[in-house]
């Protein structure tokens, strides 16, 4: 059995945990390790509920059955994680942890020359630039590198005798929206901008140009602004951010090297430091602005973002209507390519263990879990329905490959409550976007609103008042997509499936000489006379104010023929004593198989044009007629049969 390297990385989206975990696995998996990335995200609008049951990813893995252990706390978003997890790990671990850009007693450590790195900064300003004017964007207080960062600048400022107020400082979350909150510190009490900005990392320093710009303030030539960390974000930006460059590749690689060499018991230093580099840009005027190449498509990028914001805006509406298990997973299954990856595993807890979501938290997800659904992009989904040990975080038989493996975990949670986790391999061409935590969040959302809709006694009541037409009793929209899903499941192998696109006609001259009552009426007999011609396995829905649709299984030659005539004597038959009109209704009808590439949208689509055409053809053919007819038969000009 391969060794195994645990990674726990937050925010995954960065362009540092980008470059890191490709780094980690590249190295990883020369040296034949497999890998297990735990991604953790932030706390959703301060929600500290929310909060809890993201940090229990933390507790997913046993620690104690890797080999090695990296950490990356400092992209930790949750208030007091970093400590509880460092504490978790000098109970747990039993191999060899290393440090990611921070350090911490009796474990390895890869650590930038944080105060060296912001004091060559400032001098660059106060040197080469002649300023006096700096402020400057700290991270966070209890950060151990922002406090250092922080200590470089001031050391510098006071090394030349420049001033240090208040209002100088402004402390920051690492994080891009905080800009216009610390431009508004910055200028209290003066009526002119400062001469230059330097920021304790580049997601900051990306704030702060975006709010000056904002204000109609010219970068460089009014403010100069300056990053730390020179990510992806950073080079991209117009103007290119000058910052300090740290080579996270070089960083991620050395980590899996002194796990190596641990556990080959080789002697080694327990603190390692990396000096960032210098990298002038157009932000502050001394360099350039990258261009070609070196740029993103940053037309592209937004490309895609649209689409991905417009798949998740519908995924939103799809999960409203998901009731239950099959359903949310369908719906998970639709859209799970707002997750870059080519597979996603869907690991659910076993909600029959005794004490699930009872115990504490580092206990949260239960000991057993089960493989509900592989996704694959492109392809059909796998229902392997395999239980398996938690530790083992995926089945055996997945891990078990000739190359080494690389795993990417996301605890699924509602608030506090664990319901499970999504597992997916390392992405090839693309990375985790935004979309990535939303889509988690609408998973969980859907599985606790069916766990509360199954707990409720008349759930069958409401799905019906949730699927069915008030006045028809037929099916409405929504509940005709969804058994129309389930009905092409299970009717694949037939050879021919039809929409019938149905639309009543005469409603507004009923309502207009008989009123609406009698409106509703015609179109709740309609209804039955539609239901009545249907056969096994074929349904009908009502989806608008004289609209409905069918669906018909072609079993035998003629079926659509057969269902023509039916419909016609059944209108016939519906018309009651005393009525003073008849039935009338224009249908088109389409197979689902007409075209290679035909979907039930477009198949529905072509219903809808051929009755519309049929309605156009019956009102040349009434023309024509003349009203001798109706003044012969008594009766309205309705006529006295289906339209055909």
């Amino acid at each position: 059995m391969r060794k195994k390297i645990a990674v726990f990385m937050g925010e995954i989206t960065g362009s540092f945990q980008e470059v890191a975990v490709r780094c980690i696995t590249e190295r990883a998996n020369a040296l034949n390790y497999d890998v297990a990335v735990i991604c953790t995200f932030g706390s959703y609008n301060d929600d500290s509920i929310y909060a809890e049951g993201e940090k229990a990813g933390i507790y997913l893995p046993d620690i104690s059955i890797f080999d090695g252990v990296i950490v990356t706390e400092d992209v930790f978003d949750i208030e007091g994680m970093a400590d509880e997890f460092y504490s978790h790990l000098k109970a747990h671990a039993k191999c060899p942890v290393v440090y990611l850009r921070t350090q911490r007693d009796g474990f390895y450590s890869l650590e930038n020359e944080n105060k060296e790195a912001i004091a060559t900064m400032t001098r660059h300003f106060v040197e080469t630039h002649g300023f006096s004017d700096i402020c400057f964007m700290s991270g966070k207080r209890e950060s151990a590198d922002a406090k250092q960062r922080l200590e470089g600048f001031l050391e510098v400022m006071e090394e030349y005798n420049l001033p240090v107020h208040e209002h100088m400082v402004f402390h920051g979350d690492y994080w891009c929206e905080k800009g216009h909150e610390a431009v508004n510190w910055f200028m209290e009490g003066r009526t002119t901008y400062p001469q230059a900005i330097i920021c304790a990392n580049d997601y900051m320093a990306l704030a702060i140009c975006e709010e000056l710009n904002h204000r109609g303030v010219r970068i460089p030539e009014e403010v100069c602004v300056s990053g730390y960390d020179y990510v992806t974000e950073a080079r991209r930006y117009y103007p290119t951010l000058t910052s300090m460059e740290i080579d996270f590749a070089d960083m991620a690689k050395r980590a899996v090297e002194i796990i190596e060499k641990a556990n080959h018991g080789e002697e080694q230093q327990l603190h390692h430091k990396v000096v960032p580099q210098l990298r002038l840009h157009a932000s502050c005027g001394c360099g350039c602005q990258l261009k070609g190449d070196e740029r993103v498509d940053i037309a592209n990028q937004n490309s895609n973002y649209t689409v991905s914001m417009k798949r998740f805006m519908m995924s939103l509406t799809e999960y409203q209507d998901s009731f239950d298990e099959e359903e949310y997973l369908w719906v998970a299954e639709k859209y799970s390519d707002l997750i870059p990856s080519d597979k996603v595993y869907v690991c659910l807890c076993d909600e029959k263990e005794v004490g699930y979501n009872e115990v504490e938290k580092d206990n949260a997800f239960s000991d057993c879990m089960i493989l509900k659904r592989v996704f694959h992009q492109g392809e059909s989904s796998e229902r392997p329905g395999i239980y398996f040990e938690r530790r083992d975080l995926l089945p055996q038989s997945v891990w078990e490959q000739r190359k080494a493996q690389n795993f990417l975990f996301f605890t699924i949670h509602y608030k506090n409550k664990v319901l499970g986790y999504l597992a997916t391999d390392l992405p090839k061409d693309r990375w985790f976007n935004i979309f990535v935590q939303p889509y988690i969040m609408n998973l969980a959302n859907a599985m606790e609103n069916a766990s509360v809709q199954k707990a409720l006694t008349d759930l069958e009541d409401i799905r019906a008042l949730y699927q069915k037409d008030a006045l028809t009793g037929l099916l409405n929209r929504r509940g005709f997509d969804k058994q129309l899903r389930d009905a092409m499941v299970k009717a694949k192998n037939e050879n021919s499936l039809y929409i019938v696109s149905i639309d009543m006609d005469g409603l507004k001259q009923i309502n207009d000489t008989y009123g609406h009552n009698e409106g509703d009426n015609a179109l709740t007999k309609l209804g039955s006379a539609l239901q009545g011609v249907l056969e096994e396995g074929e349904f009908c829905a009502r989806i608008g104010g004289d609209e409905f649709v069918a669906f018909l299984i072609g079993k035998d030659e003629g079926r659509t023929e057969r269902f023509q005539s039916a419909f016609e004597r059944s209108l016939v038959s519906a018309v009651g004593a005393g009525m003073l009109y008849s039935l009338k209704a224009s249908v088109g009808i389409c197979a689902l198989n007409e075209e290679p590439d035909a979907t039930v949208s477009s198949c529905l689509q072509k219903a809808d044009m051929r009755m519309y055409e049929n309605k156009r053809m019956h009102k040349q053919t009434e023309k024509e007629q003349g009203s001798s007819e109706t003044r012969e038969s008594g009766k309205s000009f309705f006529g006295k049969s289906i339209r055909l």
